[in-house]
C-alpha cells in the first residue's frame, strides 16, 4: 500500500514527491507500522526511473549545447547523430522538444543581447566622433529652416 502510494505521488510529479505528499507518506508510514528505513528504500527505488530519465535528459542537453558550440545550424550529419543518441538515451520527443526549445531560445537571446550591445558601442563612437550630433541635430530640426545634411568626413564630423 505505502509502495502503491509513492508510486502514484511521483508519477503525479514526474518524479518529485511534493511537501505535502511527504507528509501523507509519513502519516501512512507511522499508520502501516513501516521503519524508517523502509520507507526510505521504497521511495528511493520508486524514484530511481525518474532520477535515471532525468540524467539521460541532462546529457541529451549537454550533447545539444555542445553540438550547437561546434557547428550551427546543424548540418545532415550532427542532426542524424542527436537522434541517434535521443533513441540510445530511450527519449521522448517531447521531452526533446523541450530540451531544444529551451537551448534555442537561450541562444536566440544571447544574439540579441550581444546584437544590441554592437548596436550601442556603434551608437556611442557616432556620439563621440560627432555623427551623433548632426543626428540629434537632425531629428529636431525645425523643417522651415534649410535642411542639415550630414558629414561626409570625418573631420567635417568632429568639426565643432
Amino acid at each position: 500500500m505505502y509502495r502503491q502510494e509513492v508510486e502514484k505521488f511521483a508519477h503525479a510529479g514526474q518524479g518529485k514527491i511534493s511537501s505535502l505528499h511527504l507528509q501523507i507518506l509519513e502519516a501512512l508510514r507511522l499508520q502501516l507500522g513501516l521503519l524508517t528505513a523502509e520507507s526510505a528504500a521504497i521511495r528511493q527505488e520508486v524514484l530511481k526511473p525518474y532520477q535515471e530519465y532525468n540524467r539521460k535528459l541532462l546529457q541529451y542537453q549537454q550533447a545539444l549545447t555542445e553540438a550547437m558550440r561546434r557547428e550551427y545550424p546543424f548540418n545532415s550529419d550532427t542532426r542524424n547523430e542527436l537522434s541517434r543518441l535521443q533513441e540510445v538515451l530511450n527519449l521522448q520527443d517531447v521531452d526533446v522538444a523541450s530540451i531544444e526549445e529551451k537551448i534555442f531560445l537561450k541562444r536566440q537571446q544571447s544574439s540579441l543581447t550581444n546584437n544590441l550591445v554592437v548596436f550601442m558601442i556603434g551608437l556611442s563612437i557616432a556620439l563621440l566622433t560627432g555623427i551623433g550630433s548632426w543626428l540629434v541635430a537632425s531629428l529636431f530640426h525645425n523643417s522651415q529652416q534649410t535642411p542639415i545634411y550630414p558629414p561626409t568626413t570625418v573631420s567635417e564630423a568632429i568639426k565643432p
